[in-house]
């Protein structure tokens, strides 16, 4: 019987022919449970970067908004880019700090993943055997602050899948040593 005729006509059950294909539904019940799995936040040196970002920022607007008053003259409508500014910074503050806390990547035996966001909330999780390259990258305030980007590659994609940045650059290091290593385990053992 041929492999094709198989798939679209079942073999008839009399003849003793085995089915060559099936795909049974499993049921998410039936789903095996998978361990909590502990979480590593980003270094607190990200937190402070991103809160002195959003101070320099802020101060900036400010200046901007007194000097505009010094060769306008005071009027009361100042006040309200004046309150405007400092709700956005007081509400950026926040933003910056609840994003430092949905931040977080974890490893496992076989695959790293990565958590980000509290509004759009994401997790990516990548087997080991499907990266093929890592890097990292360090731009000139991140070695002010001792921090690092850990860049994951799959196969076929230009960009990084999983970009973890505000790492301490010696964990960054240690990360990828990790996973070039659980890369190299993963193909000897493939052959």
């Amino acid at each position: 019987m041929d492999v094709l005729q198989g798939l679209i006509e079942p073999p008839d059950p009399s003849s003793g022919g085995v089915p060559v294909f099936e795909n049974l539904p499993v049921h998410p019940k039936d789903l095996p449970q998978l361990k909590e799995v502990e979480y590593y936040p980003l270094s607190k040196e990200w937190l402070r970067w991103q809160f002195r970002r959003n101070a320099v920022a802020y101060a900036i607007s400010m200046l901007a908004v007194f000097a505009v008053i010094l060769f306008q003259g005071w009027s009361m409508w100042f006040i309200v880019p004046l309150s405007g500014l400092s709700l956005l910074f007081v509400f950026a503050q926040s933003v910056i700090r609840k994003s430092y806390v949905a931040r977080k990547y974890a490893l496992r035996e076989r695959d790293i993943t990565y958590q980000k966001g509290w509004i759009w909330w994401s997790e990516t999780a990548i087997p080991f055997n499907r990266i093929q390259h890592c890097e990292i990258e360090q731009g000139p305030i991140e070695k002010m602050y001792g921090l690092a980007t850990l860049e994951v590659y799959t196969a076929g994609k230009n960009s990084s899948d999983v970009s973890i940045g505000g790492l301490e650059r010696q964990v960054a290091e240690r990360l990828k040593d990790f996973i070039l290593g659980r890369i190299q385990q993963e193909s000897n053992e493939e052959e």
